[in-house]
């Protein structure tokens, strides 16, 4: 019959086993005792990498790792607790530690970049929307003063050649946010002249070239470049003050256009087709006009039809085109094989609208004679006369309608320029911020072309 082994008998084995264990692997320790000391003599005495591979090959002696048994046939875990036995290299760290240092060290870096990062991408989103508001308030500020140009415009009289200069205007209770404008209607500057002679669009302000304002006054030297032209659409009138009129003491001063006025001796009326060949120049190829059929005429139908209205002798009067065979100054539709047709008017022969001579016939003569109260219109005394072109027939070429028109009144005043057109600059503030707008309008327009200027 077998016995139980007891508990106490138990214990009492393990005990015995960890300490044969412990006996064997300290006999084994003792036996190469003497070379493991000469061995750790060995390497302490070198430097630190050489320490460590020194070591690395003594702690092999002990251990037979693939097996999992010591060369002596000790147990693995008797080997470990021998191996545990065998000093460590004063100053040795292990290669784990030092990689825990080394991906400590990356970690906290990489988190301060990324908090420097995040504040200043946040403190530049701060001042970006201070900005923005500001320059958004000078914004509102010149287009609230654009609103007060044109009801200044709209009060004031046609050819009115005085300017408004440093209009300031509140648009807030902050002192600091304001705009101002400066209007100026008669354009004597001599870099709007083309030699002796301006023009009506004023130059470099016509509406039929392409980004006219970012052009230089040289690139547009010649009157014939499109900024320098104002377009005009099939039923369409355009209205110009041939005079201007100024204050003096309270009263009103007009200038007309003959010898003691402005004294304009040329004034060449021109209208053209626009370009045809896709580009926008002063030597493009253009459209020709299909000549419209006009019984009594060889050159057809007018398709742009002008008159000059005014006062003579507090009585209305005026005078308009004189169509062939007996006339030139009418731009009838053959008339533009070339696309383009002018005339001189102070030098042409124009007929009047509402005078008669003594035969029942219009009173005919040429224009400079209108201006200066010469025969037939002796003493007329021409007071506030205006220019009215009218697009009255649409002009096709090839069957196709042409979109549009150009026109350009070309002239020599000696006595001052046309207040044609108001030149307006507009500049809004904030808080040292800037909004401006430059717009030019002809008098006879009603709307403003106003161009960012920042």
């Amino acid at each position: 019959m077998m016995r139980k082994k007891s508990a106490r008998g138990g214990a009492r084995g393990k005990a015995r086993s960890k300490a044969r264990g412990s006996t064997r692997c300290g006999a084994r320790s003792r036996a190469r005792s003497r070379v493991h000391r000469k061995a750790l003599d060995r390497v302490r005495s070198k430097g630190t990498s050489e320490k460590r591979v020194l070591l690395r090959q003594l702690r092999r002696s002990l251990l037979a790792v693939p097996d999992g048994t010591v060369r002596s046939g000790v147990p693995r875990f008797l080997a470990l607790h021998c191996f545990s036995e065998v000093p460590k290299v004063p100053g040795e760290t292990s290669g784990a530690s030092g990689a825990s240092i080394v991906i400590a060290l990356i970690l906290v870096a990489a988190i301060t970049f990324f908090t420097i990062g995040i504040t200043s991408t946040a403190i530049t989103a701060l001042h970006t929307t201070n900005y923005s508001k500001k320059a958004l308030q000078a914004e509102y500020a010149a287009q609230s003063a654009v609103e007060s140009v044109k009801r200044e415009l709209a009060s004031m009289e046609m050819g009115a050649a005085d300017s408004v200069v440093d209009q300031i205007i509140p648009v807030s209770s902050d002192p600091l946010i304001y705009a101002e404008y400066d209007i100026l209607t008669a354009d004597d500057s001599l870099d709007t002249k083309y030699g002796v002679y301006r023009s009506v669009p004023v130059k470099k302000t016509g509406n039929a070239g392409d980004e006219c304002n970012n052009l230089s006054m040289s690139a547009v030297s010649s009157h014939n470049h499109p900024c320098n032209w104002n377009k005009i659409y099939y039923g369409d009138s355009v209205s110009i003050p041939l005079y201007t009129v100024s204050e003096s003491g309270g009263s009103p001063v007009y200038k007309n256009p003959g010898a003691s006025g402005l004294n304009i001796s040329n004034m060449f009326l021109y209208v053209r087709t626009p370009c045809s060949d896709g580009t926008n120049t002063a030597s493009c190829e253009r459209y020709t006009v299909d000549s419209i059929p006009l019984e009594g005429t060889t050159e057809g139908k007018v398709i742009v039809s002008w008159q000059i209205d005014g006062e003579c002798n507090g009585y209305s009067c005026g005078v308009t085109q004189i169509l062939d065979p007996s006339g030139t100054s009418a731009f009838q539709t053959g008339r533009f094989p070339t696309g383009m047709y002018y005339f001189n008017f102070c030098s042409v022969t124009v007929q009047d609208l509402y005078g008669f001579g003594n035969d029942g016939k219009p009173l005919q003569g040429t224009g400079s004679a209108f201006f200066n109260g010469e025969l037939p219109w002796t003493g007329n005394n021409l007071n506030k006369p205006v220019l009215k072109l009218s697009y009255v027939t649409a002009a096709t070429s090839g069957g196709e309608p042409i979109p549009y028109l150009e026109y350009q009144v070309y002239y020599y005043a000696s006595g001052g320029p046309l207040a044609a057109s108001f030149r307006v600059s507009v500049d809004g503030f904030s808080e040292g911020f800037k909004y401006s707008l430059n717009g030019v309008q002809s008098m006879e327009g009603d709307v403003f072309d106003f161009a960012v200027q920042n």
